[in-house]
């Protein structure tokens, strides 16, 4: 097999966590995956049993954790089913009768719940939905009738997005996902795009030059990378008379980043800025059109630490700003907050 022979689709699941029900989402622009159905087989070695070798009855299968990444170069449309299913909060809000949508996500405060499909909606502070979740579909090509072709990872949340921008390169998120059962081998037989899945974006991607940065009230820095990543931190809740994780409630979150910059004179205000524990705020813009374009807005970060360290002499010195994102002191004020504009999607997530 070839990897143009396959495929890796997301669609919007409408009923809620446990629910296959899903509604018309896109194929990815990806790059790598690493999806993985996670079985797990349970050996027992110390038994007292004769011979010095374990027997195969001594062996059962374990529980099952489907998990693994997907990186893909996102679109605006394309991203917001994965945006949804990691933050589990947003609102949308129509504009005219074009279909135009903004939708600004934050993380959800609290935790969710677990039942149901009342997603969450509103401001940082507003009580939580119930989870979102996609389903993930891994081709691997096509075949003739009655043969598996594909493994469909189903109630999928992302415990972590991580995002990435290179000069020269395209923007990408890479999601971490796991998943609430998988079907190891079904039969997928259509080909992009068709109306099952959906098709591929048809929006431009995000490449390093339609993005602007503001680092602590400075636009004049020379960025060659920025990265965060927004960790869920989620962990496998196991109860007896189930063999899968029953949920995987979140746990502190955490959101962590760097900004690789080329040293300015004014490298040791940034030093020095760090060793003092100084506040700054980091946005971003990400810019196709005034319909098409995604902003991030981190206003409460704190530095990490970090060294400037000298280059060779022909070279050029470089050194990241490392940060941490917070909440406001009060609670009232999101780590982060993600802003996305696009056509053709609508505004709420369990009609799409």
């Amino acid at each position: 097999m070839k990897g143009f022979e396959g495929d890796i689709s997301v669609i919007p699941e409408t009923k809620g966590w446990g629910s296959s029900v899903f509604a018309e989402g896109n194929y990815l622009f990806a790059d790598s995956e690493s999806l993985s159905v996670g079985q797990e087989f349970k050996d027992r070695p110390d038994k007292i049993v004769f011979g010095r070798y374990e027997k195969t009855n001594s062996r059962t299968k374990s529980s099952q954790k489907p998990a693994g990444d997907v990186e893909y170069q996102f679109r605006s449309d394309d991203s917001l089913p994965l945006l949804m299913a990691h933050f589990q909060k947003y609102t949308g809000t129509n504009e005219g009768s074009a279909g135009t949508t903004i939708y600004t996500f934050v993380p959800e405060q609290g935790q969710p719940d677990w039942t149901g499909s009342t997603f969450g909606t509103g401001g940082y502070t507003d009580d939580p939905g119930d989870i979102y979740t996609v389903g993930i579909v891994k081709r691997f090509n096509e075949t003739a009738t009655g043969t598996d072709n594909a493994i469909w990872f189903k109630s999928c949340i992302v415990d972590q997005l991580a995002f990435n921008l290179e000069a020269e390169e395209d923007a990408k998120f890479t999601a971490s996902i796991k998943a609430y059962s998988v079907d190891e081998g079904t039969r997928i037989a259509v080909t992009p795009p068709n109306a099952t899945f959906g098709s591929y974006s048809a929006k431009s991607g995000f490449e390093s030059w339609t993005g602007t940065l503001n680092v602590g009230g400075d636009t004049s820095l020379q960025i060659t990378s920025m990265t965060f990543t927004s960790a869920n931190n989620s962990e496998d809740r196991s109860v007896i008379g189930n063999l899968n994780p029953t949920k995987y409630d979140f746990g502190k979150g955490a959101i962590t980043g760097a900004v690789q910059i080329d040293a300015p004179n004014a490298a040791l205000e940034h030093l020095g800025s760090m060793v003092a524990d100084r506040a700054l705020a980091i946005n971003g813009t990400l810019w196709n059109s005034s319909n098409d374009y995604l902003i991030f807005s981190m206003p409460n970060c704190k530095y990490e630490p970090f060294d400037v360290t000298l280059a060779g002499g022909n070279a050029q010195t470089e050194y990241p700003l490392n940060f941490k994102a917070f909440e406001s002191n009060d609670g009232a004020t999101s780590p982060i907050t993600i802003t996305c504009k696009t056509t053709g999607m609508g505004s709420a997530f369990n009609k799409l």
